[in-house]
C-alpha cells in the first residue's frame, strides 16, 4: 500500500511512504515497481537511511545490491568439505559474480538507540566490507535527527505483541512520521510492521 504525503508526491511534505506488512528482504524491495513519480531518480545509487536500524540488515542488503554483489560472496560453505565437491566449478561461478560486482557511490546510515546492537551493527557492516560507505550512530533518532533530502529511508520499526507496548508504539509511529516529513523531504520511505493499525498512527495520508 502507497501513502503519501500532504498535497500529494509533487507537493506537501513531499515523503512517499510504502508499507510492508510483516517482513519482507531488502532484495523485496529492490523488486518492487519503483516507477511512480515519488521516484524521479533512482533509488538504486541514491542514499539510504534507517532511523531504526538494529544489527543494520537492511542498510547492509541494500548496499549490497547497489553494488550487484551477492550475499555470501567470500564465504565458506561446509559442502566445500566434501569429497565430490566440485571446487572448479564453484570457484569458476564465484569469480564471475564477482566480476558482476559494480562500483557504487551509495552510502548508509544508520540509528540505533541501543549501543549494545549499534555495536553489532558496526560489527556487521565491517564484516560485509562495507565500513568505509556506512555510517552507524548510536542513540536515538529523535535527537540525531539526521536530515535527508532524497533518497530511500527503509526500517522496520517494533510493532509489538501486547496491548500495552501497543499504547506505546503508537507514540513512536506519529514521532518517527514526524521525522520523515520535517526531516526526510524528497524520500521514499519503506516501513516495514506487521501491525496494519500502527502504520496510520504514522501520520502520512493518501
Amino acid at each position: 500500500m502507497v501513502w503519501r504525503a500532504g498535497g500529494g508526491w509533487g507537493g506537501g511534505w513531499g515523503v512517499g511512504v510504502f508499507f510492508f506488512f510483516k517482513q519482507k528482504t531488502a532484495y523485496e524491495i529492490y523488486q518492487c515497481d519503483w516507477s511512480s513519480d515519488v521516484c524521479s531518480s533512482d533509488l538504486r545509487k541514491s542514499p539510504v537511511y534507517d532511523p531504526l536500524c538494529g544489527s543494520g540488515t537492511l542498510l547492509i542488503e541494500a548496499l549490497l545490491i547497489a553494488r550487484h554483489t551477492p550475499p555470501n560472496l567470500d564465504r565458506h560453505f561446509a559442502c566445500q568439505n566434501w569429497q565430490d565437491f566440485d571446487s572448479t566449478r564453484f570457484n569458476t561461478i564465484q569469480a564471475e559474480l564477482r566480476d558482476q560486482q559494480l562500483p557504487s557511490s551509495t552510502r548508509g546510515f544508520g540509528v540505533e538507540v541501543d549501543s549494545h546492537v549499534a555495536r553489532l551493527a558496526r560489527k556487521n557492516v565491517a564484516a560485509a566490507g562495507l565500513s568505509e560507505l556506512v555510517e552507524i550512530k548510536t542513540g536515538d533518532f529523535r535527537e540525531i535527527r539526521h536530515a535527508q533530502a532524497g533518497g530511500l529511508v527503509i526500517t522496520n520499526p517494533p510493532y509489538g505483541e501486547r496491548m500495552d507496548e501497543v499504547k506505546n508504539l503508537k507514540i513512536l509511529y506519529r514521532e518517527l512520521g514526524d521525522h520523515l516529513k520535517q526531516d526526510c523531504t524528497g524520500c521514499a520511505a519503506s516501513i516495514f510492521t506487521g501491525n496494519l493499525e500502527l502504520r496510520k498512527f504514522v501520520g502520512l495520508r493518501t
